[in-house]
């Protein structure tokens, strides 16, 4: 292999594959970037064996060929070379590595045979194609993701994506409290659920990322693999072995006082008082009265601290707790001017809700605390 990529080509494509390839591996050619040379495109490949990320960038191929180099190692020195260089990879004298090269500097990699890299599954399923505003609304929810042990509840490390004729949803739990994202679509194409690991909800997050909102994203759904397509890159997951709970059951329908509040002005509140809440549950009480909102929180340690904000409510006085954090991570995942919280007058949950009419919905059912 001998080619010549310009290094922002190059480094915009190693940037992407490198969550993919975070962390340890017992196998090592998983921590290596598959480099495969053809006319006038280097395709790079990276895979953990449960997620994949396939992706190309243009390059001057003077001899075709394909190795596997250390992805971080790769990624650091490109990033380190001046930004209009061009960078040339080729393989050795000898075959004892891959030297390269770039304005001035040169350096010699070790591979591993592209041979032992393991083999990518190619998309299969009909194509589902939705707007990439629509699946970034849907990540919203993914705060809720579990991180921790969820051999428990092994639903809570993954998220719930369903499709429907007219809508998309996500929903996310831990058990706790649970998150519900709809975006409306218009196709009348095959509907689905499938369970998206963590690891594949935040490599979404950054494909995303500097995405138009009308860019086209495309799903399909093998028998036990997610494929989506988005802006010339493939990412590949397996669907997470765990059946969802009856979600609709956990939607709270009737004793709910809605309350609108400034969502900007909700999260600096509560992010205030909660800095003398205590350190173990992170307690701070809400009291919704007519177009009022009291906050407070207190601990032995610090002290205790409250504010009152001017709110729309027409409900009996209603006094819940909740753990701040909680709160806060809804908040921020929100960028509404206004929120609602439709708040229960028994111990049911509460729900924080995206305004009535708004055109995708997001529903978040929070569990008070008790005592």
């Amino acid at each position: 292999m001998d080619i010549r990529v310009k290094r922002g080509d190059l480094l915009r494509e190693l940037q992407v594959i490198q969550p993919i390839v975070a962390g340890k591996h017992t196998i090592p050619i998983l921590a290596n970037v598959l480099l495969r040379a053809e006319l006038g495109v280097l395709h790079l490949s990276a895979t953990d064996l449960d997620i994949a990320l396939a992706c190309s960038c243009p390059a001057i191929v003077t001899t075709p060929g394909a190795t596997t180099l250390p992805a971080a190692k790769l990624c650091e020195m490109v990033k380190a070379l001046p930004p209009d260089a061009e960078i040339g990879l080729a393989h050795t004298a000898g075959g004892a590595g891959v030297t390269v090269t770039g304005a001035g500097f040169r350096a010699r990699l070790g591979e591993l045979s592209p041979e032992d890299f393991p083999a990518l599954s190619e998309p299969t399923g009909q194509a589902t194609v939705f707007p990439a505003a629509a699946l970034r609304w849907l990540l919203r929810s993914r705060f809720i993701v579990s991180d921790s042990d969820t051999k428990s509840i092994p639903y809570a490390a993954g998220m719930l994506l369903r499709i429907e004729a007219a809508s998309l949803t996500a929903v996310t739990t831990d058990g706790r409290r649970m998150a519900v994202a709809v975006a409306p679509r218009e196709t009348n194409t095959p509907t689905d659920d499938a369970v998206v690991p963590r690891k594949t909800v935040l490599a979404l997050v950054e494909q995303l990322s500097d995405l138009a909102n009308d860019a086209p994203v495309t799903y399909m759904r093998g028998e036990n693999l997610l494929f989506f397509e988005i802006a010339g890159r493939l990412l590949t997951s397996r669907v997470l072995d765990a059946k969802y709970p009856a979600w609709q059951r956990v939607i709270p329908t009737k004793g709910l006082s809605p309350l609108t509040v400034n969502r900007a002005l909700l999260q600096e509140t509560v992010q205030r008082v909660g800095l003398v809440s205590d350190e173990v549950f992170r307690k701070i009480s809400i009291q919704a009265d007519t177009n009022a909102l009291a906050i407070s929180a207190q601990s032995i340690e610090l002290g205790d601290a409250d504010e009152r904000l001017v709110v729309t409510y027409a409900g009996p006085t209603v006094v819940l707790k909740f753990a701040q954090p909680f709160l806060i991570e809804f908040l921020k995942a929100m960028d509404t001017e206004q929120v609602t919280l439709a708040l229960p007058e028994t111990g049911t949950g509460a729900m924080l809700l995206t305004p009535v009419g708004s055109e995708r919905e997001f529903s978040y059912i929070l569990m008070p605390i008790v005592g």
